[in-house]
C-alpha cells in the first residue's frame, strides 16, 4: 500500500480549516460544533463567514417566548452596590448562556430554583466564569431567601 502524502496534507489542512472555524465561532458565542462541520465543508469560505459575522446574541429569559412565561415581581430589598453595578451573564443547567441580565433577575432564577450554588456567572472585570457559592456577597444574597421549585 502506498503512502500518499499529498493526501495526507489534504486531510490535515481540511481539519485545520475545521478547527479554526469552531474556535472562532466558540468566541463568537456561536455552535463550535456546526461551525466545525462548516469548516470541514467549506475550509477557507467557512472560516471567513464565521469570522465576519457578530457575535450571537445571548437570549435573554425573561424575554422568552415560552408560554406561561411570568412577569418577574419587583424585590423591594436593597442590593448590594458592587453587585448591582454591572450586568451579569449566567449559564444555565445545560450549560447556555443568557445575559446581560439585572443582579434582581439572577436572585429571582436562585428563588425558582433555576440557579443553584454550582451555576456559573460572570461579569465585566471578571477574569473567567465563577459558581455562585465562589461569591460570598452574592451566596449569602441568595441563601438568605428560600428556594421556590415550580414545575
Amino acid at each position: 500500500m502506498k503512502f500518499d502524502t499529498a493526501l495526507l496534507i489534504q486531510v490535515v489542512i481540511t481539519f485545520l480549516f475545521g478547527a479554526l472555524t469552531s474556535y472562532v465561532s466558540h468566541t463568537k458565542g456561536r455552535n463550535s460544533t456546526l461551525w466545525f462541520l462548516i469548516g470541514i465543508f467549506l475550509g477557507w469560505i467557512g472560516l471567513l463567514v464565521a469570522f465576519l459575522l457578530p457575535p450571537a446574541e445571548a437570549t435573554d429569559p425573561a424575554k422568552s417566548s415560552k408560554v406561561g412565561v411570568q412577569t418577574l415581581p419587583v424585590v423591594s430589598e436593597p442590593v448590594p452596590e458592587p453587585l448591582a453595578e454591572k450586568p451579569w451573564y449566567y449559564l444555565d443547567k445545560e450549560h447556555k448562556q443568557y445575559g446581560p441580565v439585572s443582579f434582581l433577575l439572577l436572585h429571582e432564577l436562585w428563588k425558582k430554583g433555576e440557579l443553584i450554588e454550582e451555576s456559573l456567572v460572570w461579569q465585566e472585570g471578571m477574569k473567567e466564569w465563577t459558581a455562585i457559592s465562589n461569591l460570598p456577597e452574592m451566596a449569602a444574597k441568595f441563601r438568605s431567601q428560600v428556594h421556590i421549585f415550580e414545575e
